[in-house]
């Protein structure tokens, strides 16, 4: 039988032994955390380096120099709009991005086809932040009633008011030339709804017939230092009319209630 005094020092060489063999703590180089983003810390030598590019060669660019935009790269954006809304701007734009056929090759951009926005947002105008895209036309669209399925979205505006406490959005589009719509949200971003169920600007509003507006595009909003709003769209052509004429429309409206913005009728915010 084992003695408790045979048994502490057993219990001693065993510990000693396990010692030499791990070793103790802080014994042998000091091991660091990995730094934060250390993928980018990488401090070697060019030369180096340069083997993991050698088989790289840099391909034409898809957008011409000339064309590049500053602020995003990977698609146009056409017709921009800003609006401030608690120091941070809220860029929207035409979703006419890069456009291919079916076999994968780049084709020229056929502005009929786009029926997507496009938002951005910056709080310095310098670094933006992408939100992605309003899907607008189309059978998935918000507004898949637009042209039979068919509606385009471009030049997009966008204003917001405080409705009982609260900020509403309000961002209108133009389905081609064929008229004005407008989407809704309670956030400058989304998610967005389509409250008509139709355009909200068409050839049945007052004083917009073709001949009088022959194109119902390019809204602009603006909201006066009094809350009242303003809406102004449409345009025409070089050459339309043998000489120059007014072929733009203005309506005043408080944003709500959208209706009656179609039946033309100046309501107070």
């Amino acid at each position: 039988m084992v003695s408790c005094r045979e048994k502490s020092v057993l219990l001693f060489f065993l510990s000693v032994l396990l010692v030499s063999l791990l070793g103790c703590p802080g014994d042998g180089p000091e091991t660091k955390a990995p730094e934060e983003n250390s993928i980018f810390q990488d401090q070697r030598p060019a030369e180096e380096l340069s083997p993991y590019f050698s088989a790289l060669s840099p391909k034409a660019a898809l957008k011409p120099f000339n064309q590049h935009n500053p602020i995003s790269t990977h698609d146009f954006g056409a017709d921009p709009w800003v609006m401030v809304y608690e120091d941070r701007a809220y860029m929207y734009l035409t979703g006419d991005a890069l456009q291919y056929n079916a076999a994968g090759a780049l084709i020229a951009e056929t502005y009929g086809n786009i029926n997507f926005l496009h938002v951005l947002s910056s709080g310095d105008m310098v670094n933006w932040q992408d939100h992605g895209d309003i899907k607008i036309g189309g059978a998935d669209g918000l507004a898949p009633w637009a042209n039979n399925g068919n509606g385009n979205a471009w030049a997009p505006c966008a204003a917001y008011k405080i409705i009982n406490g609260k900020a509403r959005f309000f961002l209108y589009w133009a389905d081609n030339s064929r008229g004005i719509g407008v989407l809704t949200a309670n956030s400058p971003t989304g998610p967005w709804a389509e409250p008509l169920g139709t355009l909200l600007i068409d050839r049945n509003t007052p004083n917009c017939t073709e001949a009088q507006v022959p194109w119902l595009f390019d809204p602009a909003v603006l909201v006066d230092d009094d809350g009242s709003a303003y809406l102004y769209f449409g345009g025409g052509a070089d050459g339309m009319y043998p000489a120059p004429r007014r072929t733009s429309a203005l309506y005043k409206s408080g944003l709500i209630p959208l209706t009656a913005m179609r039946r033309g009728m100046p309501i107070s915010s």
